[in-house]
């Protein structure tokens, strides 16, 4: 009985460390919150082949398209200022034609 009663006693304890540590974790800030992501957006293509992705990059968008297929073959566009961004990708076809939904900053 008294090793049964240890043994509770024991992962009581465990437990309440292991919740203590877990709530003195520091809570995220608002800015946090309202921080842009780097990933914007990621398209699969209708055939499965491409993944188009709209990515945030020191204040400017650029556009990525990769070819599962051939995994280190990957397509960059970056648009030359940063008052136009692209705010997501779909595609129009198959191949590696995405088209692209901008707004002005």
């Amino acid at each position: 009985m008294t090793r049964h009663l240890t043994f509770i006693c024991t992962l009581c304890t465990l437990a309440i460390t292991a919740l203590t540590s877990t709530l003195s974790l520091a809570q995220p800030s608002l800015d946090d919150f309202l921080e842009e992501a780097t990933l914007r957006d990621s398209k699969l293509s209708p055939n499965s082949r491409y993944l188009a992705q709209v990515w945030n990059v020191d204040d400017r968008r650029i556009v990525t398209i990769q070819d599962l297929e051939a995994p280190g073959k990957t397509i960059t566009g970056k648009l030359a200022d940063n008052v136009i961004l692209a705010r997501s990708v779909s595609w129009a076809n198959s191949e590696r034609k995405p088209s692209l939904l901008v707004r002005q900053k």
